[in-house]
């Protein structure tokens, strides 16, 4: 069987069918791997995430978007570094994880 690769790199699924060819996998094995691996993907993260978050920087020019306000926080300095790096090695900014644990929250 061939090497598992990391969550973290991306794969194009060109690249999953190169290396299929190499390991001697099918086509069909690897549509299904990719596929399996998109799904967990989707249900970890969220299908609409981005869509959700308050995007960075200003909005082009003519397009909608709801005003964002700005709203403080008071965190102990080490409970917020340690939020801080799980959002970074998430690939989130800390703002963009917090909007999503306040989402989460609300929905219980």
């Amino acid at each position: 069987m061939g090497k598992l690769l990391p969550l973290e790199k991306k794969i194009t699924l060109e690249e999953a069918l190169e290396l299929a060819k190499r390991d001697s996998h099918t086509h069909k094995a690897v549509q299904a791997d990719y596929a399996r691996v998109a799904q967990a993907a989707e249900a970890e993260l969220g299908p609409h995430i981005p869509a959700l978050l308050t995007p960075q920087g200003r909005p082009r020019k003519g397009q909608v978007v709801e005003a964002a306000e700005v709203h403080t926080l008071r965190v102990k300095p080490s409970i917020w570094q340690d939020f801080s790096t799980k959002a970074r090695s998430a690939g989130l900014t800390p703002n963009a994880a917090a909007q999503l644990a306040l989402m989460e929250w609300a929905k219980r």
